[in-house]
């Protein structure tokens, strides 16, 4: 018989939380239909209430007493903690005929984007940094944390071709009223500290329980606008003899900026510092060159971004801001329907992703001398399925 004998650190408590939503929702809806300006026009306005009841569980680690790998010489305190709120989200969409199969697009609306899990964890760890200024540093989840709320606006005109053909252009604002960003704030650790944790010696904070915890915080004061093109052309508006062929192509342009507090940053001055929210380039381009006809699909598809402030994961699994190089991602992809006969449905398909191999960069100041670089290579698939 063998028992398994628990193993616990510091690391590991950080990791060992639970998370807990009952989110419930109540909606109305009402379609619109009639003419204004001299234009008919079809929509629908609505409004969401939503409750959230939110609960995060976690460990307290004083990093300082925990000499071990079991309970009793890595000692933890459970904690939890949570929130409750209301979000009212209106909403109205409405499409304008402006006639000769052109059409004008407009869309308000609240929106929110819900936090990470690993985020409204409970868990926190602290220590004494010995490295620059002596003071008490610590980190964790925050259960109370709110999810992104924004004000959006969105305006698009289209114009078709034919039962494939469109250009389209739209432009976006989206005023974020909160977002989620992970910064050092003042905190006081006296409720946990014991009278073995060490204090700082020297320096401003010397004798002191007040230091520094980083905790993902709602924070208010971004926005995100832009504007997109696109197209679709089938090239049998050219000749009948390319029928089945055609091309894709959309780009966007997008501007972004979120203010973080100067304390998160070295040789800032001033408040606060202005970034690009993370994952977001400022240029996208897709283009996809097409054959659809007989039950066959063959495409070649490329998406060239341009560099972008980003969150990566480090070695123990926290998120990290860093600069991530632009690049291009050439996939392939084809496929055949059977037609007729007993095997009409079946369908048969092979796709390469990322077929010219580009790599993942990262980069500090310069984006020609990357700091990490991860070659995920190339990726094939087959299969087959049927439809009845």
């Amino acid at each position: 018989i063998y028992e398994l004998a628990n193993k616990v650190d510091a690391d590991i408590y950080n990791k060992f939380w639970d998370v807990k939503e009952r989110i419930s929702t109540v909606y109305a809806m009402g379609d619109l239909e009639g003419e204004m300006f001299g234009l008919s026009y079809r929509g629908n306005v609505g409004v969401q209430a939503i409750h959230t009841d939110q609960t995060g569980g976690g460990y307290i680690i004083d990093r300082a007493r925990c000499v071990g790998n079991t309970a009793q010489t890595c000692p933890a305190q459970r904690i939890t903690d949570g929130d409750k709120y209301w979000d009212v989200l209106p909403s109205l969409n409405l499409s304008f005929d402006l006639k000769n199969d052109q059409m004008l697009r407009l869309g308000l609306a609240k929106v929110v984007s819900r936090a990470n899990m690993d985020d409204l964890r409970a868990g926190q760890g602290f220590g004494l940094a010995t490295q620059g200024v002596s003071v008490l540093t610590g980190g964790g989840g925050n259960p109370q944390l709110k999810p992104f709320r924004a004000k959006a606006f969105d305006l698009s005109y289209e114009k078709y071709f034919g039962n494939k053909g469109y250009v389209s252009a739209a432009a976006f604002y989206k005023k974020l009223d909160t977002y989620i960003l992970r910064a050092p704030r003042a905190f006081d650790y006296a409720p946990f500290v014991t009278p073995t944790t060490p204090l700082p010696l020297t320096g401003p904070f010397a004798g002191s329980t007040m230091g520094l915890f980083t905790q993902p915080t709602n924070a208010e004061g971004g926005n995100i606008h832009g504007w997109e093109l696109a197209a679709n052309l089938p090239f049998s508006m050219l000749t009948p003899y390319l029928d089945g062929f055609g091309v894709m192509v959309n780009h966007s342009d997008t501007k972004s900026g979120i203010d973080l507090p100067e304390i998160g940053f070295a040789n800032v001055a001033g408040d606060s510092v202005r970034i690009p929210l993370p994952g977001l380039s400022r240029k996208v381009t897709n283009l996809r060159l097409y054959y659809e006809k007989a039950g066959f699909q063959i495409a070649a598809a490329a998406r060239k971004r341009s560099s972008f402030l980003g969150q990566v994961s480090d070695f123990q699994d926290n998120q990290q801001l860093t600069f991530i190089k632009g690049e291009t991602i050439v996939d392939l992809q084809a496929s055949y329907e059977i037609q007729s006969g007993w095997l009409k449905g079946v369908s048969l398909y092979a796709q390469a992703q990322n077929w010219n191999n580009a790599p993942f960069l990262e980069f500090t100041t310069d984006e020609n001398n990357p700091s990490n670089r991860v070659d995920y290579g190339r990726t094939y698939h087959f299969g087959a399925s049927y439809k009845f």
